[in-house]
């Protein structure tokens, strides 16, 4: 029986290593998204990057979907300016008291995200005494859309506020999260690279009962934002896998 020679036995491993060696390895704070399988270069990476939400020209953000030209509210990766007591912040009335169409009574977000996007973990503030059933379990409407795909279409998501400190103005913070997105994306043959440009849309809603729900962010105070890829959810954050 022929045995393969000592230099063709050294060239076989030096190729399984070198076919192993271009497999993607995460850096700090990163994780794969997507494998495409062993030997492979062209994994999905996804990094953490916190970004904040930030009012437009006016702290009744509501005003820029009467009067396009105020602009509705976006999140850059710059925190809040500084506190309330200084000027700072901003927010949204929500609420179907009124009979009003729902797209002018909620809370809007949109922005764009260079990057692989995997995951959106998402915190905002309710200001105190405005919740009414916002209080322990309850079910808030959400839409979110990256680059037209639905990620979530205004189904309900049932979460709990979580208690902020008296610094906070006796606000509750909402915590919830959407995984998944990249196989998501993929599904639809969205581009999906570290150079991507993504445009990302958040809607947040009362729960269709007449109840006025007041969401407050950009002060250090109640900062609130979504934070992309993260590598570990906080506690009691109600996470939905969408991909």
């Amino acid at each position: 029986m022929n045995r393969p020679t000592r230099p063709l036995a050294a060239t076989a491993a030096l190729g399984l290593f070198a076919s192993l060696a271009v497999a993607a390895v995460p850096g700090p704070g990163c994780y794969v998204a997507l494998a495409n399988g062993p030997g492979t270069d062209d994994d999905v990476i996804a990094c953490e990057q916190q970004q904040w939400f930030h009012k437009a020209t006016t702290l009744a953000t509501n005003v820029g979907f009467v009067e396009p030209s105020h602009g509705l509210a976006t999140f850059d990766t710059k925190p809040p300016a500084g506190s309330v007591t200084g000027g700072n912040g901003g927010g949204y009335v929500a609420t179907q008291a009124l009979g009003q169409d729902p797209d002018l009574v909620e809370a809007e977000f949109d922005g764009s995200y260079t990057g692989v996007i995997d995951s959106l973990d998402v915190d905002l503030h309710i200001l105190a005494g405005t919740e009414n059933t916002l209080q322990g379990d309850t079910s808030i409407r959400v839409e979110l859309h990256v680059d037209g795909v639905p990620v979530w279409s205004g189904d309900l998501i049932n979460l709990k506020t979580n208690p902020e400190p008296a610094s906070a103005a006796g606000s509750k913070r909402l915590d919830f999260a959407f995984t998944g997105i990249a196989q998501l994306l993929k599904t639809y043959g969205i581009a999906n690279g570290p150079d991507t440009v993504h445009q990302v849309k958040l809607e947040v809603g009362e729960h269709w009962t007449d109840n006025i729900v007041a969401f407050a962010f950009d002060t250090t105070e109640v900062p609130g934002g979504i934070g992309f890829n993260r590598v570990t959810l906080a506690p009691n954050t109600t996470v939905t896998k969408v991909g």
